[in-house]
């Protein structure tokens, strides 16, 4: 069977030994990936994790670099980038590293972007822990994405099943992002600009409408979950 879980905190792995740890991880079934307190690897090692993060073919689904004080806010900005082109990482562990001190702004920016409304939508809707991190925007965001919202927005191949029988453990949540990031659009986008519908001759104006009738059920069950939990 296919190995899925590897720790290697306080080993003394090295800058070229995370290079080859990349390469083999980007191309394997590993779930869970742990680099606490790796003191041998440096600024040059860390920033090889950025790769792995964003490569689309990592399974990674929790990755802990805790206890690395060589992890700069350089590395932390580039896991956050990072974070926009991942959609499977759940859980990124950085405590006692630069994301204490620095961490909040990039990750928030990363999951909620609210630049645009494309990147609103584009942003990372999938990680919901972030060990380190203590901030109340940041728990609201990451609380949003583990929630599962918008039973009718979507197709059935947004989702997916929450248990594999083969993994013995569930990394897979049952989850519709795409209505998390409507979620994120309706509350940072309050005003639509409504004129490009007008120029395409009315053909997408049915499209648009139907997208806010879903973004309004997606609410009110959002305000029914938060009821619930009072």
């Amino acid at each position: 069977p296919s190995l899925e879980e590897l720790r290697l905190s306080r080993c003394n792995i090295d800058d070229a030994g995370i290079d080859t740890l990349v390469k083999a991880v980007c191309n394997s079934r590993l779930n869970v990936l742990d680099l606490s307190s790796c003191l041998s690897v440096t600024s040059r090692g860390w920033k090889c994790i950025a790769s792995l993060i964003e490569n689309p073919d990592t399974q990674l689904v929790k990755l802990y670099l805790d206890d690395n004080d060589s992890i700069s806010s350089e590395e932390v900005a580039l896991y956050a980038k990072s974070l926009t082109r991942n959609d499977k990482l759940e859980k990124l562990s950085l405590n006692d590293t630069s994301a204490d001190r620095l961490g909040c702004d990039y990750f928030s920016n990363a999951l909620c972007d609210t630049s645009s409304i494309n990147n609103t939508y584009l942003s990372n809707h999938t990680l919901n822990n972030f060990g380190g991190i203590a901030s109340l925007n940041m728990d609201r965001l990451c609380a949003l994405n583990n929630d599962s919202y918008g039973t009718n927005f979507g197709n059935e191949e947004d989702y997916c099943s929450d248990s594999d029988s083969s993994k013995g453990e569930s990394y897979v949540r049952c989850c519709d992002k795409a209505a998390i990031a409507v979620v994120k659009i309706v509350n940072h986008h309050q005003q639509f600009d409504m004129s490009p519908l007008f120029e395409w001759d009315f053909k997408v104006l049915p499209i648009a409408v139907k997208w806010f009738d879903r973004a309004k059920s997606i609410e009110m069950e959002i305000e029914e979950h938060e009821y619930f939990e009072l």
